[in-house]
Formats: structure tokens, C-alpha cells, sequence
């Protein structure tokens, strides 16, 4: 078989099924306090008003909740 052949071959070959990229964000939230543990695990230590900031202007993936005491992230 020529490389030729064996090059199309790998090329046509079925896809892997693959994770949805539309899932269902929820199954993957954190709180404020679990992500200043996971920075803090990296090494990269950040104050809870930094992540507040991250997730106000959208460098992080955030929801708001309503709290008692008004909307969080």
C-alpha cells in the first residue's frame, strides 16, 4: 500500500463521537469561594473582588443570582 493510500484511508475514517458543544453550562459552575481555591491551588492567589471584576467584564464565564441581599455572581 503507498503512503498515498494509507493517508486517505486515516482521512475518511469514521469521527469519534465527541462531547456536545451546546452541554448544559450549569453541570459545570463554581462559586466565588471555589475558584479562589482553584487559583490559589495554580499558585496564582487572587482576592474575591479580582474574580468579581473577571466575571464582570466577562474574562470568566458568570451567572447572577439573586441573593437576599441583591444579585451576585
Amino acid at each position: 500500500m503507498s503512503d498515498d493510500n494509507q493517508r486517505q484511508e486515516g482521512a475518511t475514517t469514521p469521527d469519534l463521537s465527541r462531547h456536545a458543544a451546546t452541554g448544559d453550562d450549569s453541570e459545570f459552575s463554581l462559586s466565588i469561594e471555589d475558584a479562589l481555591a482553584r487559583y490559589e491551588a495554580a499558585g496564582l492567589p487572587r482576592t474575591m473582588r479580582s474574580i468579581q471584576r473577571y466575571c464582570a467584564k466577562g474574562h470568566l464565564d458568570a451567572h447572577r443570582i439573586e441573593t437576599p441581599f441583591g444579585e451576585n455572581f
